[in-house]
């Protein structure tokens, strides 16, 4: 049975973690989800329920991709939905990630349009 050879921190990313099973390469995640999903040196990877994980750490992916543009200038939901989906991200994680800023107030069309205007004039 496959089993979790190495966990290692991503040198360009250390909040990833590179995870290692029968000691190749097999995927990366979120250092975070590494602890929620309980992955260990030695464990069987099939005990280890893959979908769940990865849906999660492509929504996370997705998230921090939006965030890292948003912090650059306001953005309309439009215009991240293109940008993750030129990035390649599942409308699942898009669709997450969207609705996750809205809710916090970090993509607010009614605002963009409204600042738009008042600049305009």
């Amino acid at each position: 049975m496959p089993k979790i050879t190495a966990l290692e921190k991503q040198k360009n990313n250390d909040r990833r973690i590179s995870v290692f099973v029968d000691g190749e390469y097999a995927f990366s995640v979120f250092d975070e989800l590494a602890i929620v999903y309980h992955l260990e040196l030695d464990k069987d990877i099939n005990t280890v329920d893959l979908k769940p994980l990865i849906e999660e750490d492509e929504y996370k992916r997705a998230l921090d991709r939006a965030v890292k543009n948003l912090s650059r200038s306001e953005k309309s939901r439009r215009q991240i939905r293109e940008l993750l989906n030129k990035n390649g991200f599942s409308q699942d994680a898009i669709l997450r990630a969207i609705n996750h800023l809205a809710s916090l107030g970090y993509l607010d069309d009614w605002r963009l349009a409204e600042d738009f205007v008042r600049r305009s004039n």
